[in-house]
């Protein structure tokens, strides 16, 4: 299960941020990728994906403010 964050967050812009999605070959499947490091964190549909995304970066703007 998912959880949604509710709390707010400033964040940088789509394309700044450390967590990013992006769809692999097949367009039922897609990952999110940690930009630092490289690597795949996740990978699901895209609804997962797009929730999963924005609480890994929400989490990590949380723990830097």
């Amino acid at each position: 299960m998912i959880e949604i964050l509710t709390r707010m967050v400033e964040m940088p812009v789509l394309n700044k941020r450390r967590y990013q999605k992006r769809p692999l070959d097949n367009p039922k499947k897609w990952v999110v990728t940690d930009t630092q490091l490289g690597e795949i964190v996740y990978r699901g549909n895209f609804e997962n994906v797009s929730i999963a995304c924005y609480n890994l970066n929400k989490k990590f703007y949380m723990a830097e403010a």
